[in-house]
């Protein structure tokens, strides 16, 4: 298998029952075997005998003979795979067990366009930006510190020095069930012509932004670096990286006028956090500090009207789309 082909493909669980040391599926777009290494018996792959393959990845000692067990099914992009038919096989003579699924136990992975993507998605972004915009003066403060615990929302991040004295600042948190290192392939990615924002992707093209989300690991863009540029409107100045820490910190930083000029109407920073939780657990925070000139055309730019409400809308929508990504990889 490809590591390409790999990339595409994402595990899911299904209970099934195993008795044997080979699992054999069925699927709708044809048959596929996987075998255990000769190793350990715990790195499982699949081939397809028509067009498609099925990686199982590593699935640990849970494998064992006689067990109800989690088993593992395929996701492909484009594809709905439905695992009518499983059975195991033993390496001896005859085989140990034989069972063949009911459609309550049938495996059926649909899969969906790239997040935000087309008509009703953008008009839920609409909706909610709407939304929001009425619903400031009762909620507008809340909205800064969504998702956050405890002392989140003020604890000192990485970044934060670059812009010392905001006139306004949010932070925003969600839990995510996978570990830093599986969310930040996701972090890693994001931007105008690399991975997208994960957020309403018809509306932002709407305001030309041009944008792609990606619902894979692109691994040209795996390794962001201090001084690189983050597009996020193909027209507008980027941000700049000036943190990379992997797999805990990603921190931008904007300044649309030429560094140095004390003319600079305006600064920002975009600051990704991950920070360890539970185990095989993570707290993802996003964080943006704004501080601007008297001018309206820096208030307008920078000020918390109507800023805060569209970045409310956008990051909380990637939020969940990284949390959604990362848990389903991990």
């Amino acid at each position: 298998m490809t590591p390409k082909t790999a990339r595409r493909l994402h595990a899911h669980l299904a209970r099934v029952v195993l008795k044997g040391d080979q699992c054999w599926s069925s699927c709708e777009c044809g048959p596929s075997r996987s075998t255990p290494s000769p190793s350990n018996g715990s790195e499982w792959s699949g081939v397809g005998s028509t067009s498609i393959s099925l990686r199982f990845g590593t699935v640990p000692a849970i494998l064992d003979p006689g067990g109800v067990h989690e088993a593992v099914s395929a996701r492909m992009w484009g594809r709905t795979l439905r695992c009518d038919k499983m059975f195991i096989r033993s390496n001896r003579s005859a085989p140990v067990a034989n069972r063949r699924a009911s459609n309550s136990d049938s495996i059926k992975v649909p899969l969906t366009r790239p997040p935000g993507a087309g008509v009703l998605a953008a008009l839920e972004g609409a909706a909610l930006i709407a939304g929001h915009l009425v619903a400031t003066p009762l909620i507008g403060q809340k909205r800064l510190q969504w998702g956050t615990e405890g002392s989140e929302a003020t604890a000192a991040l990485p970044g934060d020095s670059l812009v010392a004295e905001p006139k306004w600042s949010y932070t925003l948190g969600v839990g995510i069930d996978a570990p830093p290192e599986d969310v930040w392939p996701w972090i890693a990615q994001i931007g105008q012509g690399r991975g997208g924002f994960y957020t309403y992707q018809t509306l932002e093209n709407l305001a030309g932004c041009k944008v792609t989300n990606t619902t894979e690991i692109l691994e040209e863009h795996q390794n962001p670096a201090v001084g690189n540029a983050v597009h996020l409107h193909p027209t507008t100045p980027p941000m700049r990286i000036e943190i990379a820490e992997p797999p805990h910190a990603l921190v931008l930083f904007g300044e649309p006028a030429d560094i140095g000029e004390e003319e600079a109407w305006g600064v920002s920073t975009w600051q990704f956090v991950v920070r360890d939780g539970s185990p095989d657990r993570s707290r993802f925070l996003t964080r943006g500090r704004y501080d601007y000139a008297p001018g309206w055309k820096s208030r307008l730019a920078f000020g918390r009207f109507p800023i805060e409400v569209i970045s409310f809308v956008m990051s909380r929508k990637m939020m969940l789309e990284v949390k959604r990504l990362a848990e389903r990889d991990a």
